[in-house]
């Protein structure tokens, strides 16, 4: 993700890739079943969310391509944070 570019999860269960200088929505990752909470930067190309779905999704950004889902959560998942380059974190309620 780019200086000028913003990722934010949503209520309506999608994750926003907003360019800044424009002020618009760029890309548009659906794929969650409820409200996403956590947005997380993998990689330049790689983004994480966390959602009330119980799921973390891993996106390509180039694509927007949902790559990965994580299942295993008992609850909703409320944040998800890149502890090193091959290990992800994710909390739930």
């Amino acid at each position: 993700l780019s200086l000028s570019l913003l990722a934010s999860g949503s209520s309506d269960f999608s994750v926003r890739i907003w360019d800044l200088h424009a002020g618009e929505c760029d890309k548009l990752l659906e794929g969650h079943t409820d409200h996403v909470c956590s947005v997380c930067m993998l990689s330049p190309s790689l983004l994480a969310s966390g959602s009330w779905d119980k799921t973390v999704r891993v996106w390509d950004l180039l694509t927007g391509e949902c790559t990965r889902v994580f299942e295993g959560h008992s609850d909703s998942v409320f944040s998800v944070c890149l502890v090193s380059q091959s290990l992800l974190a994710s909390g739930s309620k």
